[in-house]
């Protein structure tokens, strides 16, 4: 050890009973040019700060109770962590190395594995590498929530003749899709078929790194199958339907014929994502691990004008949306084309249908930008039935999960480590698979949202989701609004430039009205229902500007009864009542609307003699009752026969100077 280059404050190693421990109390800085080797296991306690910028020999476990300082330029950061096997005599022979401590973070430079077996990260811990890692013999487990962060440019600077193990859960259910994206690459840099890189996770706590490969088939039943164990070890690994192994790449999201097979044994370029279905375990979901070459560094697609890929994330770190929508903003969408698509990605669960037969599936896509998320809803070409698991698209996403991007330009989609984050799956990061699980909230956003439920007569719910941001404008926002791609024969959407939403994003005022389009199939009672209101309390009204009429959605849920159609000029979302929205003072002080008990009449008086166009009643669904005809019109005090049932009613007056809409109650 070159002590004139160590600079060691309140460092100490002391003797236990029965063996040595290494252990910082204070300040340990490992200079540049200087090696140094620990032979036993170390701690940097829980008031302690390590710094290493040379080259540090770990013989033993590291535990980090403290503080552990990064470079802060990872492209020059030059020092080395090295875990290795013990080149003292006396020291004993670990065959896997741990790295825990009730700190959850580590951070090195630049990290070399070179062991008998290899170093296993607890759960839950962030491991920093800020450059390279390079596993020699001896692999790198990451346990459970455990994530390898990278944060220099450019190319992947990662050597590996070992590998990178992580663990990802996903769907049990042999008929339904989970979609993937590898966190480590198989033979040849950046690239990955399925069969090298994923095993079966069943057993995965008692042989940690020494996971038994999946199996795949095909043909009929066309079903995967599950892991045997023998006691806690898989005697015969789960097997995989190969048939169910898809990718897609410059297509159209919404066209079927698009996606491509690649079974297991056809290569796919790191960040692109497959699709695969379950293998039928009894446990509630399934665990998997992927095995191979760490992911690092800068990856690139090339997408089409008007195209789609399935993309996802390449790290065994959570990725963030936020990032990759603001980086890729200008191919995903373009601002001045108004039906442009707007930077949204697109999550798929599948929670349902137990068929193979793409009609009976039961999935749907939530969607993120960067005001929020929303839940998915059933796809179109699918029967619609079952529930999904209801969470939105969050912004972080996970380790191995894939999503959709879609472009109007076409250009490059890039993705590299300035997005890679450490999130736990949790309140703001989630794997997509069908749970019932309820999420904690994030209680430091502070963006005002409103979150609107649509529910028609045969149950199929939607919700979509209007934010409050004052940079946006009340057109297109590229990656703040979302185009809905699942646009059902009855569904509900904001209107955007004839375009259907499933988020909209623009400023708050008062006096602002946002179009909400309606399409229905059917003839009946269509429901719209505040979802939930999200550091927003203000009014909340629908406006029908058939009958003029405002209802408080805050107070009761607003019910229309249609006939077969699109709707996307009748209703609005508004912030104020009928008084301010839909009638005109002068209206108001020339026409006295009313009903009379007695004679079961509606009675308009046109005391200022305005010249009326049509008067129009509708009951509180929206049914048009009556229709005051031309003749009458002409009379300067109109009386309508109303022998109805006891109720809210509407009567919508058209002048040569306006609108206007009166409530009358029949009793």
């Amino acid at each position: 050890m070159r002590k004139s280059t160590l600079l060691l404050l309140a460092f100490t190693l002391v003797s236990l009973s029965s063996f040595a421990q290494i252990v910082n109390e204070g300040i340990l800085k490992i200079k540049d040019g200087t090696t140094v080797y620990f032979g036993e296991e170390y701690t940097n306690k829980a008031a302690a700060t390590h710094n290493n910028e040379g080259i540090l020999h770990l013989n033993s476990n590291f535990i980090n109770n403290g503080t552990v300082t990064e470079s802060g330029s990872p492209d020059t950061a030059n020092g080395i962590t090295y875990f290795d096997s013990p080149t003292n005599v006396n020291a004993t022979t670990n065959l896997i190395q741990t790295i825990s401590g009730s700190s959850n973070k580590v951070a090195f430079e630049n990290m070399v594995v070179s062991n008998t077996t290899g170093v296993s990260v607890s759960d839950g811990t962030e491991l920093v590498v800020e450059k390279g890692v390079t596993l020699t013999s001896g692999d790198l487990r990451l346990v459970g929530e455990a994530q390898l962060i990278q944060k220099h440019t450019g190319a992947d600077a990662n050597t590996s003749t070992s590998n990178l193990l992580r663990d990802q859960q996903g769907e049990v259910n042999t008929y339904n899709y989970n979609y993937w994206s590898s966190p480590v690459s198989g033979a040849t840099a950046g690239s990955y078929a399925v069969g090298e890189v994923l095993f079966d996770g069943t057993d995965a706590a008692a042989n940690s790194f020494t996971p038994v490969q999946v199996t795949y088939s095909s043909g009929a039943p066309w079903n995967g199958t599950p892991s045997v164990l023998t006691g806690a070890n898989v005697t015969t690994p789960l097997n995989i339907e190969s048939y169910w192994l898809w990718k897609f790449e410059n297509g159209n999201i919404d066209q079927y014929s698009d996606w491509i097979r690649i079974g297991n044994t056809n290569a796919i370029n790191a960040g692109q994502a497959f699709t695969m279905k379950g293998a039928g375990a009894a446990t509630a979901d399934q665990n998997y691990v992927f095995k191979g070459k760490p992911n690092d560094g800068t990856y690139s697609f090339v997408l089409g004008a008007n195209k789609s890929s399935l993309l996802g994330n390449p790290y065994p770190s959570a990725l963030d949306a936020n990032a990759f929508i603001t980086s890729n903003s200008a191919v995903l969408a373009n601002i001045t084309t108004p039906s442009a698509t707007t930077g949204a990605i697109y999550f798929w669960e599948h929670w349902g249908g137990n068929s193979h037969y793409v009609t009976d599936y039961q999935g749907g896509y939530a969607t993120y930008t960067l005001v929020g998320g929303t839940p998915p809803t059933s796809h179109p070409d699918v029967n619609g039935g079952g529930t999904s698991s209801g969470i939105v698209g969050k912004r972080y996403i996970p380790v191995a999960q894939g999503f959709f991007v879609e472009s109007i330009t076409g250009g490059t989609i890039t993705i590299d480590n300035s997005m890679r984050v450490f999130q736990l799956e949790g309140a703001n990061s989630h794997f997509y698979k069908q749970e019932n699980t309820n999420r904690a909230k994030n209680n430091t956003d502070t963006t005002q949202r409103i979150r609107l439920g649509f529910t028609n007569a045969s149950g199929f719910y939607r919700q979509i989701m209007t934010a409050f941001v004052p940079e946006c404008s009340d057109g297109h926002n590229t990656a703040y609004d979302a185009r809905m791609v699942d646009v059902n024969p009855e569904d509900m959407y904001w209107v955007t430039n004839n375009t259907e939403y499933v988020i909209d994003a623009r400023p708050f005022r008062t006096d602002l009205q946002i179009p909400i389009g309606l399409k229905v199939a059917n003839d009946g009672v269509q429901t719209i229902s505040i979802a939930a209101l999200e550091n927003f309390s203000g009014d909340v009204y629908i406006l029908d500007t058939n009958t003029g009429f405002t209802h408080d959605i805050n107070q009761s849920d607003f019910e229309v009864n249609l006939n077969a159609g699109v709707y996307n000029d009748r209703f609005k979302l508004v912030f104020q009542p009928s008084s301010t929205v839909g009638v005109d003072d002068i209206l108001n002080e020339s026409l006295q609307v009313y009903y009379t008990h007695n004679n079961e009449e509606v009675v308009i008086n046109n005391t200022k003699r305005l010249t009326l166009k049509s008067a129009k009643i509708y009951n509180a669904i929206g049914q048009l009752i009556k229709t005051v005809s031309k003749k009458e019109l002409l009379q300067n005090k109109i009386k309508v026969p109303f022998h109805v049932a006891s109720g809210a009613y509407f009567v919508n007056i058209e002048t040569t100077i306006g609108k206007g809409a009166f409530k009358v109650i029949a009793y």
